[in-house]
């Protein structure tokens, strides 16, 4: 794998990926991010990091409780974007199993619709991507 992440990006996901694991929730990358750690000589064209986690928008709560509580900062505008600790850009989507089977996510601020089309496949084929040693993280994958 190439260098694609900054040391406070691995940082934030490390925390990320351990919040997720006690709330035994799968976690991926997904978005450009998960491109960038497979494929050569594209350059870095994202600041944000994706991810997708398997819970529902009532469980996404804990979530979310847990992240202020580490001191992540949720985007006034955005309800998926999220400032983490060392100020990496964080974009979390939910699609535990209910949201996967009804194909999209409803934000309820926003009333903004997103799709969750192919997230099923996301969940069932991820790979494990090293981010150190002892540390990784389920990536989307093909």
């Amino acid at each position: 794998m190439r260098d694609v992440f900054t040391p406070d990006q691995i940082a934030d996901l490390m925390a990320i990926s351990e919040i997720c694991a006690e709330l035994n929730a799968d976690l991926v990358l997904i978005g450009a991010m998960s491109l960038l750690v497979s494929m050569t000589d594209i350059g870095r064209f994202t600041r944000d990091v994706d991810l997708t986690v398997a819970l529902d928008l009532d469980e996404f709560e804990r979530l979310s409780e847990r992240l202020t509580a580490a001191g992540w900062t949720r985007a006034s505008r955005l309800e998926h974007r999220w400032i983490a600790l060392r100020q990496t850009i964080v974009d979390i989507l939910p699609a535990g199993p209910k949201l996967r089977s009804a194909g999209f996510i409803q934000w309820p601020i926003s009333q903004f619709a997103m799709s969750l089309t192919g997230f099923e496949h996301v969940f069932t084929k991820a790979a494990d991507l090293a981010l150190t040693s002892g540390a990784h993280i389920r990536v989307a994958h093909r």
